[in-house]
């Protein structure tokens, strides 16, 4: 995270900006992934 707060160059804060997004949008998925699987396994045991 010390890339951000250094990135002088806008390509570098472009870049910086894009892996930290990537980043999120990985766990955003892992975490609805997470959510759904509990919804269904939820469901079956109702």
């Amino acid at each position: 995270m010390g890339r951000l707060i250094d990135a002088d160059e806008p390509e570098e804060k472009l870049s910086a900006s894009r892996w930290v997004t990537a980043w999120s949008g990985a766990i955003g998925e892992l975490r609805i992934a997470q959510l759904v699987a509990e919804r269904n396994s939820s469901e079956l045991s109702s």
